[in-house]
């Protein structure tokens, strides 16, 4: 643990907690109306794997520069941004209907996403013991799918009286004003564990980003860059994993709303109910998982995520409505297990100072080397039908924790 102020300490955790909640309804509220939204608009399932393969090559671009200003100590500043990311993926669709607006939209929402884990376990590493990581992440878990357990059902009744653009645009100023509570409540005291942290890495010397400091704006650019995609010896286990796993999730994940309408045949509140239910199994998993992955390691989380996610996935391609939904609740264990421990994983491999380095080039990989996973799944899904999709998914699932299995033993002795 970094800081011995108790209080600083507990601004930064309680900032952290309530902006969770508040993404817990910005988030889940595009993921569900998004892709329904779109259909309203002349578009189909099917076009939404190219709009996420798009979104995928410009996140994959800006995730090094993310994870290089999160080590540098601006951890609070990135997740502040990462906010107004999210709100702006929320109102572009509103304010434009072009296709390449709505690219726009999915690229901030997945990079705001994505800047947050950085910023929110850079600064949780610097302020909790490692053997407690796992039940903070598993507590933001938790609080995060308080609220998705309640908000995609929320909007699914809401379309019945308003519209998509109107519900749109209340998420978008929800999580504006979400950034400004963030910045209220925990940016004074994140700053004063930057800090100290920064005193404590200047005397260690360890910092892996040191060597890119003092250079011109294109020589800094190209030693980011450099840093992020050569991939560290430490690293490679979780980069195979990461990118399996991804082909696992994107060959479907971005089609699944619109697919379980176009082609199942669910109105918009069962849709919203199959969401509500994946965000009750997350919600229950969260403090059991973290619990479990302080207990048994990283490593194990990610492998019982892993079989967990393949056995919804392959549920999704039934077809039968009892089967769907107990896909929904696999799938949001599934996703409980992948968030606590990756994000433990991360926080701990490298050290805290560090954790941009590790997330900027193992998730820098995993979206530049699956970036064509989204189009791939709409050709099969068109090609071969819907069950194609899915069981290629699943495949990809299980194949992912092969890289980890290899290890396991080794990588559990310093991962718990």
């Amino acid at each position: 643990m970094v800081i011995a102020d108790r209080i600083a300490q507990r601004r930064v955790i309680e900032g952290i907690s309530v902006f969770t909640v508040i993404r817990g309804i910005g988030i889940p509220g595009f993921m569900y109306l998004f892709p329904l939204y779109i259909l309203t608009l002349g578009y189909h399932t099917i076009d939404l794997g190219p709009l996420a393969t798009y979104a995928g090559v410009a996140t994959a671009l800006f995730l090094p520069v993310i994870g290089y200003l999160t080590d540098r100590g601006y951890a609070a500043e990135v997740g502040a941004a990462s906010g107004l990311f999210i709100s702006f993926s929320l109102a572009a669709p509103v304010i434009w209907k072009e296709y390449d607006a709505l690219v726009l939209a999915y690229f901030l929402n997945y990079l705001g996403m994505m800047s947050w884990q950085m910023s929110r376990g850079s600064l949780t590493a610097k302020v909790v013991n490692t053997s407690s990581l796992g039940k903070y992440f598993g507590l933001y878990t938790m609080l995060y799918n308080a609220m998705n357990v309640v908000t995609p059902l929320t909007l699914g009744l809401a379309l019945t009286v308003t519209s998509y653009e109107a519900l749109l645009t209340i998420l978008s100023l929800l999580v504006g004003a979400g950034s400004v509570i963030f910045v209220v409540m925990a940016f004074s005291p994140a700053r004063k564990v930057e800090s100290i942290m920064r005193s404590g890495i200047k005397k260690r010397s360890k910092e892996v980003w040191s060597e890119c400091s003092n250079l011109s704006i294109l020589k800094k650019s190209a030693c980011i860059y450099k840093k992020a995609l050569i991939v560290d010896k430490r690293l490679i286990p979780l980069v195979l994993f990461g990118v399996f796993d991804r082909y696992g999730w994107m060959l479907w994940m971005p089609m699944l709303n619109a697919y379980l309408k176009e082609y199942l045949g669910l109105n918009p509140t069962y849709v919203g109910i199959y969401n509500t239910l994946r965000g009750v199994a997350m919600l229950a998993a969260g403090l059991p998982v973290g619990h479990i992955t302080d207990k048994l390691g990283g490593v194990k989380s990610l492998i019982i995520n892993e079989f967990l996610g393949a056995t919804g996935t392959l549920l999704l391609a039934s077809g039968s409505a009892i089967l769907i939904y107990t896909s929904a609740l696999l799938i949001g264990w599934s996703i409980a297990f992948w968030i606590v421990g990756y994000n433990t994983i991360s926080a701990i491999l490298m050290g805290p100072q560090n954790l941009g380095r590790v997330r900027s080039s193992v998730d820098s990989l995993r979206t530049f080397l699956a970036i064509p996973a989204p189009a791939i799944g709409s050709s099969i899904f068109t090609a071969l039908g819907p069950p194609s999709v899915f069981f290629l998914g699943a495949l990809f699932m299980v194949f992912s924790t092969f890289p980890l299995g290899t290890s396991l033993k080794k990588k559990d002795k310093c991962l718990k």
